[in-house]
Formats: C-alpha cells, structure tokens, sequence
C-alpha cells in the first residue's frame, strides 16, 4: 500500500524549475483516483522513476496521449476511404493507450540489465570490503562511491539503501 510506496521513493531535491512547477501543478490538481497503483508504481521505479511525482505524470502522460493521438488522427487522417480511416483511428487509439506501459516496461527491462550486469563487480568489492573489517553499511556506502561513475544506476541504489539504513529501515528491508 502507501507505507510500501513511500518506501520506494527516494528523497529529492526540490527545485523551482518549469517542469517542477508542472508537476506540483499535476500533484494538486490530479485526482487520487487517477492515480496509478502499487504495480505500476513498482514498474516506474524498476524503470528508474522513483519520484514521489512519477505517478502522477505518468497517469497524466497516459490519458493526454489516449486523448491527443486519437484526436490527432481523427483531424489527419485522410477521409477518401472509410475503412482506411477507421483503421487509423483505431491504431492511434491502441497506440495512445498501450504506448506508454509499453515505454515503461522496455526502460524497466533495460535497467534491470544494466544493474544486473554490474552487480557482479559490485559484489566482489563489496566482499574485500567486508574481509577488510569494514562494516557491511560503510561497505555499501564505499562500493556505491566507488562505482558512482562505472555504475551509475547500482551506485544509487546502493546510496538509497544506505540513506534507508542510516534513517532507521533494517538492513533487510532496506536492501
């Protein structure tokens, strides 16, 4: 529920950027039932989208394009043949509904292998760090350190679990 979700979103900075500003328009103004649930939140943050606003833009860029893009070929789509428009209607009605999960589940999927294949390097300093008498927490905070600019993503997974774990999550939970 909303314990787990809250759980998965890391803190941010909060900036007063156009596209910051949107989305706290967005958080204000969305209803909560439009909101996705906790399947498609676990799919955003697989995907890298871990904002506590991801959700929430999502859901948005979702209905926008389910309207726009079947609108847009509606008003573009050549009229000479009644079975050729329909046709079209219908795949931009199928293409604004289904592209944006479509999108999410590649990103996740590519993320997870990126962070697959660096876990192995990860895993080997983390044990030397280990063996060294460090602790397991100030292990995971050098192995994400050290691989901050080999791997980015891993690197901050390792931080966020560290950030968990120093804010009071067990050590299980957190990882």
């Amino acid at each position: 529920g909303a314990h787990r979700r809250d759980e998965l979103i890391a803190l941010k900075p909060v900036r007063d950027g156009i596209r910051d500003r949107a989305t706290r328009w967005l958080m204000r103004h969305v209803p909560t039932t439009l909101r996705e649930g906790d399947r498609e939140v676990d799919q955003l943050v697989h995907a890298g989208y871990d904002s506590a606003v991801a959700p929430v833009v999502y859901t948005s860029i979702r209905v926008a394009l389910a309207i726009i893009v079947p609108l847009l070929a509606v008003a573009l789509a050549p009229r000479h043949n009644e079975m050729k428009y329909l046709l079209i209607v219908i795949l931009a009605i199928a293409v604004g509904v289904l592209l944006p999960p479509a999108l999410v589940a590649r990103q996740a999927r590519l993320r997870q292998d990126r962070l697959r294949r660096a876990l192995p390097d990860s895993l080997d300093l983390l044990v030397v760090c280990v063996e060294a008498g460090v602790s397991l927490d100030a292990a995971i905070l050098r192995v994400a350190r050290e691989m901050a600019k080999l791997h980015p993503e891993l690197a901050g997974e390792l931080m966020l679990v560290s950030r968990r774990v120093n804010a009071g999550v067990t050590r299980n939970r957190a990882l």
